[in-house]
């Protein structure tokens, strides 16, 4: 899947990422990553036609500036129901039509679900929606790019957290051809990685040969299928016959690690080290070995162990490092865990429940009618949004959706994203509050489907990190947050 048209020079997209070559065959009826191919995207970029795709809606006209995403292949349902959560929706006997290749590529007018940009199946009710937003995709990817010349053209103060630049970037997002280098130059993983003295390869060693480790081990591979499970790319075309043990012998060559031989459905080399990776460190096509090695290596780097909430996190990082492999998501995962929210990778709850109460106190000060209603209903304020503080919005909101919150929380700070939350439930308090007092479960429903459908997120992101910025000097928000972080601490002291 290579443009074959020579490609023109154009200064909105410079400078590009360099292509590469792909490694692995994708399976029949595979939806495309998120970043592959780095080159087809810059053929569509140009106006250059893909070879071979005669049935799929691949590109907009030859004279468009530009296309809205990688993921403009057409695809069928994968369930009838609307969410209570994204998920749950796209799940409905997806594992059985996943690589059916007469379900492979609609034609233009046939209609049914895509996929986002992260590559979820959308539920078919909610297709029209997509279809509805997605032509503004263009309009914001040209913002995006203006914005991504305006951050690297200012001075470093600009650039820094604080500065102007930085704040219009996170308001408007990252384009998703830029993203991965963006994130990673504002989590500084570069520099944690030259400064850690010891490589991924070597925690990954560590985690495979040491006893140790071995519950970790255990209970990652426990959490792995569930991680994803509506996702291509997390799921086996077929089971592995077995586990078999980890090698725990004195070689030292991590391709002799984790290798659990050929026929399992997830790349033909297994779980093995560097092998497992195309030449140019793309990554196999099913991503769950992937993930596995990356969870025991932060596992044994992160004092605090294997905690499950990487594993969203992870999964993720591994998918927008299409062609950089799974080292750039290691080393952005652990700035994740170590500096931008620790509080979501603690065996203690604590600093978790503080964020929480921080949601209650402040719908309770903010949105006093909604609080009234969700009071009369015993239903409490931060559960309408616990996915946004433990799973960071990933399966709560769509692809587009998540990757926007995540432009915010990694430019602005972990703090953003308490007042998405807010700004997510004041837009949609109209629809909250139609609901009859009482009706608990129907307040959830209510709350996830307005998520699932959040296919475009620039109206919360963008008053989020506005309130961000003015919160910090707020001396009201800091009583009110400080208060919430005393009640949790008193209640914390009183249980134990």
């Amino acid at each position: 899947r290579q443009s074959s048209a020579t490609r023109t020079s154009d200064p909105r997209a410079s400078p590009m990422p360099a292509p590469g070559p792909r490694a692995m065959p994708r399976p029949p009826g595979s939806p495309p990553s998120v970043l592959l191919p780095v080159a087809a995207v810059t053929g569509l970029l140009h106006g250059a036609k893909l070879q071979g795709q005669k049935d799929c809606d691949w590109l907009q006209d030859a004279g468009e500036e530009m296309v809205d995403e990688v993921d403009a292949l057409r695809w069928t349902p994968a369930g009838d129901n609307a969410p209570p959560s994204y998920e749950d929706a796209v799940q409905v006997d997806h594992r059985a039509r996943l690589f059916d290749s007469a379900h492979c590529c609609a034609s233009q007018g046939e209609g049914g679900a895509e996929y986002d940009s992260l590559g979820f199946p959308i539920p078919e009710k909610l297709s029209p929606r997509y279809e509805a937003i997605r032509v503004t995709f263009p309009a914001a990817r040209a913002r995006q790019l203006e914005a991504l010349e305006a951050y690297r053209a200012s001075p470093p103060e600009a650039r820094a957290r604080g500065g102007d630049a930085r704040q219009m970037l996170a308001r408007e997002g990252v384009h998703f051809l830029h993203r991965p280098q963006v994130w990673a130059e504002a989590l500084s993983s570069g520099t944690k990685q030259e400064a850690a003295g010891v490589t991924y390869h070597e925690y990954l060693a560590r985690g495979a040969t040491q006893h140790m480790f071995t519950d970790q081990r255990e209970l990652i591979r426990r959490d792995l299928p569930h991680v994803f499970p509506s996702h291509p790319r997390f799921v086996r075309s077929e089971p592995r016959a077995s586990h078999t043990a980890l090698v725990l012998g004195s070689s030292s060559s991590i391709d002799t690690i984790y290798d659990s031989g050929s026929g399992d459905g997830c790349g033909a080399d297994g779980l093995r080290g560097e092998s497992a990776n195309g030449p140019e460190g793309g990554l196999e096509y099913c991503l769950l070995d992937a993930l596995e090695r990356v969870l025991v290596a932060v596992a044994v780097r992160s004092p605090q162990g294997y905690i499950p909430a990487m594993c969203t996190v992870a999964g993720v990082l591994l998918l927008l490092s299409e062609t950089d492999g799974e080292e750039r998501a290691f080393w952005m995962l652990a700035a994740f865990v170590e500096d931008l929210v620790p509080w979501v990778f603690t065996r203690g709850a604590t600093a978790l429940n503080a964020e929480a109460a921080t949601v209650d106190f402040a719908v309770e000060v903010e949105l006093p009618a909604l609080h009234a209603k969700l009071r009369a209903s015993s239903v409490r304020p931060a559960i309408l949004v616990a996915g946004w503080l433990t799973r960071l919005g990933v399966t709560v909101l769509p692809g587009e959706g998540v990757l926007r919150l995540w432009d915010s929380l990694i430019l602005e700070g972990s703090d953003v994203l308490v007042h998405a939350a807010l700004v997510f439930l004041q837009l949609h308090g109209d629809a909250l509050n139609a609901v009859s007092t009482g009706e608990g479960a129907a307040l959830l429903d209510v709350a996830d489907e307005c998520a699932a459908a959040q296919f475009e997120l620039n109206q919360v992101v963008a008053a989020a990190v506005v309130r961000t910025r003015e919160a910090r000097q707020d001396l009201g928000w800091l009583h009110l947050r400080g208060a919430a972080r005393a009640a949790v601490a008193t209640r914390a002291s009183g249980v134990g």
